[in-house]
């Protein structure tokens, strides 16, 4: 059986407006500190590659 991404999406989407709704926050609140922390994370993933690839002499590790 293969799991659906999109149903994954929509209970872990669910799940969060539950509990973020419960702290109060507007669902416009709630849209805003998700992207951020989306952001974040591919933030924080570009790093480690820029690293990874820093280490093997890329030139991308000397851009500043």
């Amino acid at each position: 059986m293969r799991n659906d991404p999109w149903s994954t999406i929509r209970t872990l989407a669910a799940l969060f407006a539950q509990l973020e709704g419960g702290r109060g926050l507007t669902p416009e609140e709630q849209w805003t500190l998700q992207v951020l922390k989306i952001s974040e994370e591919v933030d924080e993933a570009a790093q480690a590659v820029f690293g990874a690839r820093a280490t093997r002499g890329c030139p991308m590790g000397r851009v500043r």
